[in-house]
């Protein structure tokens, strides 16, 4: 797979360009370098569509994917084979302006097929749903493979809609592994530790999600 890094900050606009396709899976190491990919999309469902071997690490997304129907996240759609998501965050807005029933979108990933890991990363975005669609996922909508979440923080900005919670969770919508996993609000099912404003802002937050690491990449909250 082709590795690629992000030099920039980029803003799409309204173009609707996604990496891979139902057909192309991206199996290469795609590093942000810190910077943020902004996007406005109304046709495509996730900055990457497919992943199989890939790593997604520094990259921060924001901006809004407005969606009718399933297979929306903030990162990936569908994973497959092995995929690694380390250190980024999804600022986005999800916003399900129509569709019922089950979902499956989420912060990271929808549908989490094959071994997927997430580590260290940030979900502070919204999900706003406009219909009686349900059932939506913190990071990952629906776990069909194996799912490991690890250092990571759910701390979104909204949640709007009656159906929101829904058959929902806070992390997966279904059982998931989690590891030193916190969230400042819930989305429907509590799953990981309950932190508060005051944690995230002096610094408690930081400390227990970088476990001991004098590396680790939480810091306060600005």
């Amino acid at each position: 797979g082709a590795n690629a890094v992000l030099a920039n900050d980029i803003d799409l606009g309204d173009l609707q360009a996604a990496v891979g396709s139902n057909d192309v899976y991206y199996k290469g190491t795609f590093d942000g370098q810190g910077h943020t990919l902004t996007v406005n999309y109304t046709s495509k469902t996730a900055p990457f569509y497919r992943t199989d071997g890939a790593t997604i690490k520094n990259l921060r997304v924001a901006g809004v994917i407005k969606t009718t129907g399933r297979k929306t996240a903030g990162m990936v759609a569908i994973t497959n084979g092995k995929t690694t998501i380390e250190r980024c965050t999804s600022s986005i807005l999800l916003w399900q302006t129509s569709g019922s029933s089950w979902q499956d979108n989420a912060g990271f990933v929808s549908e989490g097929r094959g071994e997927v890991t997430i580590i260290d990363c940030l979900f502070d975005g919204s999900f706003k749903v406009d219909s009686s669609a349900n059932e939506f996922g913190g990071f990952v909508g629906w776990k069909y493979g194996t799912v490991s979440i690890k250092n990571c923080l759910f701390a979104p900005t909204s949640l709007e809609g009656s159906s929101v919670h829904s058959s929902s969770g806070t992390f997966c919508a279904n059982s998931v592994n989690l590891n030193t996993c916190w969230y400042t609000q819930t989305l429907g099912s509590a799953q990981g530790s309950a932190a508060s404003a005051d944690d995230y802002a002096n610094g408690t937050l930081a400390d227990a999600l970088n476990a001991g690491r004098a590396d680790g990449p939480w810091t306060v909250k600005d």
